[in-house]
């Protein structure tokens, strides 16, 4: 009786040994696993996607949408690498969800956009440093130190007041590609026969601004240049 139970338990053991060395089929075959952005706040006009990828030899689709079942597909892409950078613009302060797919292998993942940045936050008063430099009559580079107040006005365009007298209007602010907090502007004209060029930008997450025009006068060229910080 002793004899069967060894051989008995013996047989289990060799079994055993050469389910193991058959492996699971399941293991082989080519899956997908999401890095980032994963039930996190993402900034809704730069957004990085990362995943990683086993046995997986085919190119990568990338799907964003606003529904789980991606019944409402807002981008689509495909990309021969494990990361993708979208610099579109999606809409603030809203859940989406991102999905990945190759080889068979489907992996969704979600994100939420942050808010959208107001100008508000650059009402105020504060230093600004102005630089003018004339090349007609160099070495005229010259820096000045100024009393400033950006205010928003109501058709949502900002103007840069300096020392309570003298405005800039610098004209509607437009996202900037790489970050939704930053916002530029750009805007052309002439003056009273002079040509001039103007352009700026304001950081409203790290609050700083600058300010550049340029002026094409009969007799001479002038650049001048405002910047500074919102404490």
């Amino acid at each position: 009786m002793r004899n069967i139970l060894a051989i008995l338990i013996f047989t289990i053991f060799i079994f055993g040994c050469n389910d193991d060395q058959i492996g699971d089929p399941m293991l082989d075959l080519p899956y997908l696993i999401l890095v980032s952005p994963l039930n996190s706040t993402v900034d809704y006009c730069d957004i990085h996607f990362e995943w990683d990828e086993v046995r997986i030899e085919d190119d990568f689709i990338l799907n964003i949408s606003t529904t789980e079942n991606f019944d409402d597909i807002v981008f689509t892409d495909t990309t021969d690498v494990q990361e993708y950078h979208f610099d579109e613009v999606l809409q603030p302060n809203k859940k989406y969800f991102w999905r990945i797919m190759s080889g068979g292998a489907v992996e969704v993942g979600e994100f939420t956009t942050q808010d959208e940045p107001t100008l508000s936050d650059f009402n105020g008063t504060f230093t600004v440093i102005k630089h003018t430099f004339n090349p007609a009559y160099f070495p005229m580079d010259t820096y000045d130190t100024l009393i400033a107040d950006i205010q928003i006005l109501q058709d949502g365009s900002p103007t840069l007041v300096l020392n309570s007298t003298n405005s800039i209007e610098t004209g509607f602010f437009e996202h900037e590609y790489s970050s939704c907090s930053v916002l530029v502007f750009s805007n052309n004209g002439y003056v009273t026969g002079n040509s001039y060029a103007k352009s700026g930008s304001l950081d409203i997450e790290n609050r700083t601004f600058s300010f550049g025009i340029s002026e094409t006068r009969p007799a001479a060229q002038i650049f001048t240049s405002y910047s500074g910080s919102i404490d």
